[in-house]
Formats: structure tokens, C-alpha cells, sequence
């Protein structure tokens, strides 16, 4: 039962809104883009805000271990496939774990 609470449906959907949002709030032409340099605390703040709904979504339904790798492997193809460079990726999966991690404790 409670593995249908968070099965990759619900994630999938979760990075796409998540994924959705990273796209509107900071492009990919612009992470991308070693000329726009944006401050890591303004690249925390917008991680913050866009990550939120996975924070709810932790508090709803913890995911554990195999949940948080899940929403994890979701994030990075989503990104990817948008067109963000690994150095972004992985900044923003890194961030997303430390951030669910750190609600559900």
C-alpha cells in the first residue's frame, strides 16, 4: 500500500512540475551560459523556492531511501533532456536531496 503512495507516476509528475519551474525561473541558456553568471546564493534562493513542493511532498509521503534516488534519477533525465549541462544537474539534484533529506529528519 504504501509503495502506491509514491510510485513514479507521482514522482514523474513531481519533476516535470519541478523541471517546469527550474525552466521558467532559470533557462538553461542562462546556467548554461558561462557569460551569465548567476551568485550562488541567488542560484540557493531560486532552488529553495522551486523545490518546495517537493518538501510538501516529502511531508506527505516519505519517501526513504529508494524514493529520494527515484526523484533524483527523475530530476537529472528531466534536466538533461532539457538541455542543462552536468554542472547544473548535478548542483540541482545535490540541492533537491540535501533539501528533502534535511525535512524529513
Amino acid at each position: 500500500m504504501i509503495f502506491g503512495l509514491f510510485s513514479d507516476k507521482h514522482i514523474q509528475k513531481l519533476v516535470q512540475d519541478l523541471a517546469t519551474d527550474i525552466a521558467k525561473r532559470y533557462p538553461a541558456e542562462i546556467a548554461n551560459n558561462p557569460d551569465f553568471l548567476v551568485s550562488p546564493q541567488r542560484r540557493s534562493e531560486i532552488f529553495e523556492n522551486v523545490f518546495s513542493p517537493a518538501k510538501q511532498f516529502s511531508r506527505e509521503v516519505p519517501l526513504g531511501f529508494l524514493g529520494r534516488i527515484k526523484l533524483q534519477r527523475h530530476l537529472r533525465w528531466r534536466l538533461r533532456e532539457m538541455g542543462y549541462d552536468e554542472t547544473f544537474i548535478d548542483s540541482a539534484t545535490e540541492y533537491l536531496t540535501s533539501f528533502v533529506t534535511s525535512t524529513t529528519t
